[in-house]
């Protein structure tokens, strides 16, 4: 009767580490894989990357979301890698003041609306909306 109850527990025991150890693992892959996903997208930690990666993902995105055309691509670029090396600027500054970076969105929209067509342009506050409301929930 003791030897069926040893082996029950055994058994139990063995059943629960293999578990325990098999979603410690999936968990890890999942890891993995979901970080791998997110560097093949351009993501990352926008620390280590520079204004000009960072403005040339900003780029990228924009050509896939808003259709942009060929001629549009260079002055876009040039005003994405002017708008992330104000961010950098800013982010570096000790006081970071909020006037300074309305300042800094605004001369972006102002030259966004300069590149974009209005169709373009409404999906682009479509999507700036979205996102602002993703990042408030």
């Amino acid at each position: 009767m003791y030897k069926n109850i040893w082996i029950s527990a055994l058994l139990m025991f063995a059943l629960v580490s293999t578990n325990k150890l098999y979603s410690q693992e999936w968990e890890e892959r999942e890891d993995r894989e979901a970080s791998e996903r997110h560097s093949v997208r351009g993501g990352g930690n926008w620390n280590k990357q520079t204004p000009g990666e960072r403005a040339k993902m900003l780029t990228d995105r924009m050509v896939e979301f808003l259709d942009v055309k060929k001629d549009q691509v260079i002055p876009l670029l040039e005003v994405n890698k002017t708008y992330m090396q104000s961010l950098q600027v800013w982010r570096e500054n000790a006081d970071r003041d909020r006037k300074a970076m309305k300042k800094i969105r605004a001369d972006y929209q102002v030259s966004l609306a300069k590149i974009l067509t209005e169709d373009q342009l409404a999906t682009y506050k479509k999507m700036m909306e979205s996102r602002r409301g993703r990042r408030r929930n």
